[in-house]
């Protein structure tokens, strides 16, 4: 993706106060805060309009709950979700001058959220499917712009939990590449690989199958992204144990892949292993 100009402006005196997102050459903006912006989102007239929105709670280990949503009236709209919804913390509202229908809007929360039930790093709170829109194929290709620079914003304000895995272009042992055990006793193993502040991991990597009854009654979020991957295409079942991964995963904490991975609360920084030298994430990063 070509670089882009990203302004962000804002709104009041302190750092941690309401801001507006924009792009060079893009007529549609976001604003990013929390729910104790109540009162300067009301001092906002265009925050009334029509949009696109997310509601995030604080990242857990690279897991995050969502509410995907659209509205023709933001305001109104945030303010009973400030009532009635006590998860979430910060959120997110895309709009545009004067180019978003609700038609469109409908469309684009489609979109987002059959993309977020992909991800492994998403639990999605809504209850209901998104109807999405019948448009016509001019609007569907306007939109598409939307969609790209939807994706680019939360990416650089780092929210970008969308990835769904891509089939991998590096074999294993290309970079710094770690692993570990899938299951004791077996052969099988995953790979991962950590690319700054990401951690990626690997096609051919193999998972567990069977889960512990502690992972799904301590650890629910862990479980049921574990239990979404396993039965969905980007495996291959090898065995009623174990399966091979078919694409590229990438999360924001080993302990996430590794838990993926072996189908139980674990400790990503001692469970991945340099391939080279076998020392542990941990003593890597010298914690």
């Amino acid at each position: 993706m070509a670089s882009k100009s990203l302004k962000i402006f804002v709104t009041g005196d302190s750092p941690r106060s309401l801001k507006k997102i924009t792009l060079f050459n893009w007529s549609g903006f976001a604003f990013l805060g929390t729910r104790t912006h109540k009162k300067q989102l009301e001092q906002r007239q265009e925050i009334s309009g029509t949009g696109l929105y997310f509601l995030f709670s604080d990242p857990m280990d690279g897991i995050v709950k969502m509410y995907i949503g659209e509205t023709d009236n933001f305001l109104e709209r945030i303010k009973n979700h400030i009532s009635n919804k006590e998860w979430w913390n910060h959120f997110i509202v895309f709009q545009a001058n004067d180019s978003l229908n609700k038609a469109h809007v409908r469309y684009l929360e489609q979109y987002f959220w059959s993309i977020a039930g992909k991800s492994p790093q998403i639990d999605l709170d809504n209850s209901t499917t998104a109807g999405g829109a019948n448009l016509s194929e001019e609007d569907k290709a306007d939109l598409e712009i939307f969609k790209e620079n939807i994706l680019y914003v939360l990416e650089a304000l780092n929210l970008g939990y969308f990835q769904t895995g891509e089939p991998s272009n590096k074999s294993v042992g290309d970079g710094q590449i770690y692993e570990t055990n899938t299951l004791s006793g077996r052969n099988e193993k995953a790979y991962m690989d950590k690319v700054e502040d990401t951690y990626i991991l690997k096609t051919g990597s193999h998972l567990c199958l069977k889960a512990k009854p502690s992972f799904e009654n301590n650890h629910g979020s862990y479980y049921s992204k574990w239990k979404q991957l396993t039965t969905s295409k980007q495996v291959t079942k090898i065995d009623d144990d174990v399966c091979k991964l078919n694409v590229d995963l990438e999360f924001t904490s080993p302990s996430v892949c590794a838990a993926l991975v072996k189908a139980r609360a674990t400790n990503g920084l001692t469970a991945w292993k340099n391939s080279k030298t076998n020392k542990s994430l941990k003593k890597e990063l010298g914690e």
